[in-house]
């Protein structure tokens, strides 16, 4: 790598950011701004009816008459607490990739060749406001928090189903795999559900 490639990566970085690296002036904040509270409300309407389904419904009290099934409930219960958690935070990551992409990413095109004044390339020529910077680098922030906090709720969702079917499955490779196997056998209409859904993400 030569000190050429070196200016070229920290130039793309700059871009990205909205600062320059070499002076360390990156102000990551400057023209930020989060949702007001009604804002955030209409953001999620559209997919208001889709969160709920996902969402499990807690258990209430229940006085089990057998020692195993009641401990096996507050187990349960405290799982589909943690797991409606999860996806409460899913859902505020999405609606904050939303806010960030409503609010002007004009990276098409994402670069320019040749560059103005000499430059080979410019990265993000529409770039004309530090705002610009500011939505796109918080764009891609909380986009990449909602596919690790949704591809989390798919993996907890199988913790939760091991659980509650009482499946003898050791933690390893191929986990989900060896549940669906077994949820077939009890729940043939949710693996069938649960098998698009893999089939979609090449799981």
């Amino acid at each position: 790598m030569c000190v050429d490639d070196v200016h070229s990566g920290i130039a793309l970085l700059e871009s990205l950011v909205g600062g320059d690296i070499m002076s360390e002036r990156i102000n990551l904040l400057q023209g930020l701004r989060y949702p007001t509270p009604e804002e955030f409300r209409k953001l999620g309407v559209a997919l208001a009816d889709s969160w709920e389904q996902i969402r499990f419904e807690e258990i209430g009290d229940r006085h089990e008459e057998d020692f195993f099934d009641m401990f096996r409930n507050i187990e349960l219960g405290n799982l589909y607490r943690e797991f409606n958690g999860r996806v409460f935070n899913t859902e505020v990551a999405y609606k904050l990739v939303v806010f960030f992409y409503n609010r002007g990413i004009p990276d098409e095109p994402w670069f320019q060749s040749p560059g103005k004044d000499g430059r080979s390339t410019d990265y993000f020529p529409r770039f004309t406001e530090d705002v610009h910077f500011v939505n796109h680098f918080w764009f891609y922030h909380y986009a990449d928090s909602f596919y690790s906090q949704f591809q989390g709720i798919v993996d907890f969702l199988y913790h939760v189903i091991k659980v509650k079917y009482d499946f003898d499955v050791k933690k390893n490779i191929g986990l989900q795999r060896v549940i669906s196997f077994k949820l077939e056998e009890v729940e043939p209409e949710l693996e069938k559900v649960l098998q698009d859904y893999r089939k979609k993400n090449s799981l």
